[in-house]
Formats: structure tokens, sequence, C-alpha cells
């Protein structure tokens, strides 16, 4: 018994969506299927951009929930409580603490309810930063859920790789 599938046969199937082991064709290559998810993914990563944007570059962090937030938000930073008034409390204290706060959001990857971020926060125009990857999940396009790991921006590497 052959159990492994032709190259030929394998591109087949992705062209034409037919699995071949269940006799039904799959929805994973169907072109109004792949174009929605696209479209879903493009959106999300729109939403947490412009989520993020307002409440710390903009200084609007109520407005930022109210536009971008679900009816939850769950934290798993421990720094910070549950529930969009914690957020929107320490974002206003924060960025009143730091007038010149800024994040530079410089990568975003969207894959199915979850968006990340790969950005620089600096405090100030002469602040090196931070580094911080944030995750955001999703829920009919609202935030509702975010995880975080940020390290300092360091003076040297002993690479050359840089950071972003």
């Amino acid at each position: 018994m052959r159990t492994s599938i032709s190259r030929r046969r394998l591109g087949l199937a992705a062209l034409t969506g037919f699995t071949g082991l269940t006799g039904v064709a799959s929805t994973a290559f169907a072109p109004a299927a792949h174009a929605g998810r696209i479209g879903r993914l493009e959106r999300n990563k729109r939403t947490v951009v412009a989520f993020y944007t307002l409440a710390f570059n903009g200084k609007r962090a109520q407005e930022a929930v109210n536009r971008y937030a679900g009816p939850q938000y769950i934290q798993h930073n421990p720094l910070f409580a549950d529930g969009t008034k914690a957020f929107v409390d320490a974002v206003t204290a924060f960025t009143t603490q730091n007038p010149q706060v800024h994040v530079d959001i410089r990568t975003v990857i969207a894959e199915g309810d979850r968006v990340l971020t790969h950005s620089l926060i600096t405090l100030n125009p002469s602040d090196r930063g931070t580094v911080a990857a944030d995750i955001f999940r999703l829920e009919r396009g609202r935030i509702v859920e975010h995880w975080d790991v940020v390290q300092a921006f360091p003076e040297t590497s002993v690479n050359d790789h840089p950071m972003f």
C-alpha cells in the first residue's frame, strides 16, 4: 500500500481544495473563505494598532477602550489588574507621568484570533526605550485579552543583529 502522496497530487490537492483522504473538498483553499479570513486578520491588526496608538500616543485611553475593547479585558501582565477600567487608569497615570511617551509599533502579525505587535516604547526623545512584544486576543473584532513581554533596549549587544 502506498502511503506517500506525490508532489503532483499534493499540488493538485492544494489548487483544487480536494484532500483525497475523505473525498470531500477542503475549504482551506477556497478563495472566498481565504479572502474572508485574510480580511478578518487585517481588521484585527488595524484594531490593535489603533487601540494602542490612541491609548498611548494619543493619550486617550478611555476612547481607545470605548472603540476597540470588548466587554471583558483579561490582563496577563502581573503588574496590572483585569478590566477596562484598570487599563484606562493605568495608561492614564502612565501617560500623565510620561507625557512624551511614544509607542512605535514596528511589526504586526495576526493568526487566528490573536495579534502580536513588536514595538519600541520611549518615554522621551532621548530615551533608548523598551522593546515590547504584546499579544492581543480578539472576539468579534474587539480586544478581550492581553499578554506582554518587555525588555530594556540594550546599549550594546554580543551579536550584530538589531532588535528590529
